[in-house]
This record gives C-alpha cells, structure tokens and sequence, in this order.
C-alpha cells in the first residue's frame, strides 16, 4: 500500500513540475518572395520613419555614428559598410535590428522581409 502511496504521489508531482514548463522559442514568420521593386525613398526609408530610427540616428544625435534620416540615410548605409550583397542575411542594416536581432528597437518580421528583399534586389538608391 505504502509502495502504490509513494508512486501516486511521485507521479502527481512529476506531471504537475513538467507541465508548468513553457518554453517561449521564437518562430521565424515565412513570407512569400517579393516580386515587386522595392524603393529606398519610399519603402525602406518609410521603416526608418516608422520605426523611429531617426529619433536616435539623426544628423543631430549621429547614435552609433549612424544618421538615418531622408537624405543622409543610404550614404550612410552604404558608406559604413551595412549591406552585405553576397550574403544578404549577414548585412548589419537587415540582422541587428531584425525582429530577432540584439537592436533594442526592431523592425518587425515584415518590414525585416522588405530590407532584405531591397538588398537582394541589389541595394539601389531609388
């Protein structure tokens, strides 16, 4: 008796310490290829925009020694070496404030998606 006892009670214990266990793993969302031209002016600068990029990267601030505000943003890019057009995913402006990147501010997955189809499309200034 005592034997079925202890195993109740054993078993209980060990399904009530694993279920609370929740692991919270990043799932890295698929978006389907972007066929269209993306645009510098308008669609990559817009993320800055919108992302507040500029609050810190700007001409007055220079965080990072980075200004990413319109006008100055892709000479900087391109200048200080961010974009990586042999690997893509290794450019410094698509990974470090990616979605999952180590940035305190990030872009989120789609907007991640559309700097780096802009880089493949070969990072043009249009």
């Amino acid at each position: 008796m005592k034997t079925i006892l202890r195993y109740a009670v054993c078993m209980t214990f060990l399904s009530l310490f694993s279920s609370s266990c929740v692991y919270n793993v990043p799932v890295e969302e698929e978006f389907d290829p972007i066929e269209e031209e993306i645009y510098f002016s308008t669609d990559i600068q817009s993320i800055f925009n919108d992302q507040n990029c500029i609050t810190c990267h700007n001409a007055d601030n220079k965080s990072g020694d980075l200004d990413l505000s319109e006008g100055n943003s892709y000479s900087e890019i391109t200048s200080k070496g961010l974009i990586d057009e042999i690997d893509p995913e290794e450019s410094i402006i698509y990974y470090y404030p990616n979605y999952n990147g180590n940035h305190f501010e990030k872009y989120t997955a789609q907007q991640g998606n559309i700097i780096l189809a802009w880089i493949k499309q070969g990072a043009k200034n249009n």
